[in-house]
């Protein structure tokens, strides 16, 4: 079996047991074989063991409502185990269509180039944040078109808006720093291996995070209203994994998210227009109109 084709079983495997409907054994294959993917029994079992021991993504089966879910251990990495599983998809597709350039061209549509520059240096990033070893690399910032010569100690490499970011603790200083890879040369991966503080977890810290900004205040629950137009979006791309639904009618498409009211949400509000509605905080909603009022002021 392909790569392809094993990544695709996951896929699914995962979207029918993800909700709340406890499907029995027979009901998954089934559901697979009418999608392209006959499996027997002990092939299935085998693919829920290799996703709960390579992935730890957990499926277990119910003995009393005779079907299977997602263990809520496993759920914590199956956002980004999904997006990992999208990416290696839509990898793949890229490459039969690589095949095919010349007639692909035409029919597919980038939306920057831009977004590409400093993949390059995703592995030697990833070696270096899973051995533990220190880098250093020049990075230029947007305000000045000299760069400045860092070294630091690798934690994590995180994945925003099509865009990569490498966070760490500079050499010196204690605090985490977030560094855009597109805007990083010279990079080296030194042969010091650092050890790290357990104090620092850049994974927990961003867990009640849109973005890349996070700060010492505490996440709050957080409810806007959509219309029922920008709701459509709304429910299909979630802004944040603890999104929870509120209100879903004619009128209005209401949602609770449980974050830290950052810079990143704020601009998301904001780029939505009349579409949506801070209900709660009030001091959020405050923020967010009295930003509207300093725009509008550049049309006055």
């Amino acid at each position: 079996m392909s790569t392809q084709a094993t990544i695709s079983i996951y896929s699914k495997i995962i979207d029918g047991t993800k909700g709340d409907h406890y499907p029995t054994k027979k009901e998954l294959l089934n559901d697979l074989k009418d999608k392209g993917f006959k499996l027997g029994p002990r092939q299935f079992d085998r693919h829920l063991v290799v996703l709960r021991d390579e992935f730890g993504i957990a499926i277990e089966y119910d003995i009393f409502k005779k079907g299977y879910f997602i263990n809520p251990e496993g759920k914590r990495d199956l956002d980004a185990f999904i997006k990992f599983l999208e990416l290696m998809l839509s990898s793949n597709i890229l490459i039969e269509s690589f095949k095919d350039w010349k007639n692909a061209k035409d029919y597919i549509s980038f939306e920057s180039i831009g977004n590409l520059k400093g993949i390059e240096h995703l592995n030697l990033l990833l070696d270096a944040v899973k051995n533990k070893n220190l880098i250093s690399f020049s990075h230029r910032s947007f305000e000045s078109d000299d760069g400045v010569n860092y070294q630091i100690q690798p934690y994590l490499l995180k994945e925003y808006q099509n865009r990569w970011y490498i966070i760490g603790v500079v050499e010196g200083k204690k605090e985490l720093r977030t560094f855009g890879i597109d805007r990083i040369s010279d990079l080296k991966v030194l042969d010091e291996n650092f050890i790290p503080n357990p104090k620092i977890n850049p994974l927990k810290n961003f867990e009640h995070v849109i973005g890349l900004y996070y700060s010492d205040l505490d996440p709050e629950e957080v409810i806007l209203s959509f219309t029922p137009q920008q709701g459509n979006y709304i429910r299909t791309l979630p802004l944040h994994h603890s999104q929870e639904i509120l209100l879903d009618d004619d009128e209005e498409f209401r949602i609770k998210i449980f974050v830290v009211p950052n810079f990143e949400l704020r601009q998301k509000i904001l780029m939505l227009g009349d579409s949506v509605e801070v209900i709660e905080p009030v001091w959020f909603r405050e923020e967010v109109i009295e930003e509207i009022r300093k725009g509008l002021k550049n049309y006055l």
